[in-house]
C-alpha cells in the first residue's frame, strides 16, 4: 500500500514538472515571438526611414530647393521684396533701432525681412548662408538678435540671368546626402533675346554644384554656390 502510494506521488511529480515546463515554454515562446516582431518592426521602420530616393524624386526635390535658395535666400534684391513691413530700422552704436519715420537724413536704413526660408536650410547650411551673405553683401545683409535686415531701395540683382536655360541633374545620392550638378545661363544685356533664343555668342554658362542632406528626416540646403556672384568674377578677370 505505501509502494503504490509513493508511486502516485511520484507520478503526480513528474506531471507538474511537465506541466510548469509546458507553461513556461509557451510564456517563453510567446514573449521571444513578440520581441521578435518589435525587433523586425523597428528594422522596417529604420529601413523606411533610410529608402535611397529614386533618380526622379531626388531631381524634384533638388530642383525645387535650389530655386527656393538661388531666387530668395541668396538674392539680396528678392529679400527685400519679402520685408516683414515697411517700418525702417538703422545701426546705431552696433545694434538695429526702428524709425518709423525714415527721416533720419543720410542714414542708411534696412527693412527686417520675413525669414521663413531659414527653414529650408540645415544647421551647418543655415551658418555657412549667413556667414556668407554679411560678407560678401555687407552693407546690404545684416543680422542682428537673430533677424535678418536687407538694405532699402536694392535694384537688380541678378542681371543676365536666363532662366529658361537653367538645369539641374543629379550627381550622387545617398541615403541621407543628394548632389547635383548646376548649370545657370548668363546673357550679355545687350543681346539677351538673341541669347534666349540660344545664340550662345552671347551666353555664358555658369557651372555650380547644390548639396541637400536629410537633417530630422527632412531634406534641407547643405551647400550652395551661387552662380551670380562667380559669373561676375568671371567676368571680372576677364575684364
Amino acid at each position: 500500500m505505501e509502494k503504490k502510494s509513493t508511486g502516485k506521488t511520484v507520478i503526480i511529480v513528474i506531471l507538474l514538472l511537465a506541466v510548469i515546463g509546458l507553461g513556461g515554454y509557451i510564456v517563453y515562446d510567446k514573449v521571444f515571438s513578440l520581441e521578435k516582431t518589435k525587433e523586425e518592426s523597428t528594422k522596417e521602420e529604420t529601413n523606411e526611414d533610410n529608402v535611397m530616393l529614386s533618380g526622379d524624386l531626388a531631381l524634384a526635390l533638388g530642383k525645387k530647393l535650389y530655386e527656393n535658395a538661388r531666387n530668395v535666400a541668396y538674392n539680396i534684391c528678392a529679400l527685400g521684396s519679402i520685408s516683414v513691413s515697411d517700418t525702417c530700422y538703422y545701426f546705431n552704436n552696433g545694434k538695429m533701432e526702428q524709425d518709423s519715420t525714415c527721416q533720419k537724413g543720410e542714414v542708411p536704413y534696412y527693412l527686417v525681412v520675413n525669414t521663413n526660408y531659414k527653414n529650408d536650410f540645415s544647421n551647418n547650411g543655415l551658418k555657412q548662408y549667413e556667414n556668407y551673405m554679411q560678407t560678401q553683401n555687407a552693407g546690404k545683409f545684416a543680422i542682428s538678435n537673430n533677424a535678418y535686415y536687407i538694405r532699402d531701395g536694392l535694384g537688380d540683382c541678378q542681371q543676365g540671368w536666363s532662366e529658361k536655360s537653367f538645369k539641374i541633374a543629379v550627381d550622387n545620392i545617398l541615403n541621407d546626402k543628394i548632389t547635383f550638378n548646376v548649370t545657370e545661363r548668363y546673357c550679355d544685356l545687350g543681346h539677351f533675346d538673341e541669347c534666349e533664343a540660344g545664340n550662345m555668342k552671347y551666353a555664358k554658362d555658369i557651372n555650380t554644384t547644390f548639396t541637400i542632406v536629410k537633417e530630422n528626416n527632412d531634406w534641407k540646403i547643405e551647400d550652395y554656390t551661387d552662380s551670380y556672384d562667380k559669373y561676375l568674377n568671371e567676368v571680372n578677370e576677364i575684364n
